[in-house]
């Protein structure tokens, strides 16, 4: 399809535009990327603390239970 005189400013005005955002785009991404490891990082650590906790609890469970004989009401 031949190129008609009064389509070409448009491209060149869109290919403009697409350069302009491209920067901007790099950066989304990028901002994108980080706060995916960041949030990978807190999930592990909020593993490792519900997991310690739940150690922590079953340990002090274990102990009330083993001391409520020696308990006199």
């Amino acid at each position: 399809m031949p190129i008609m005189n009064s389509m070409e400013p448009d491209r060149q005005q869109n290919k403009e535009a697409e350069q302009e955002e491209h920067p901007m785009n790099e950066k989304v991404f990028k901002v994108l990327g980080q706060v995916g490891a960041s949030d990978i990082t807190i999930g592990i650590i909020m593993i490792i603390t519900g997991v310690s906790v739940g150690i922590l609890a079953i340990i002090n469970g274990a102990r009330t239970l083993k001391t409520k004989n020696k308990i006199m009401i």
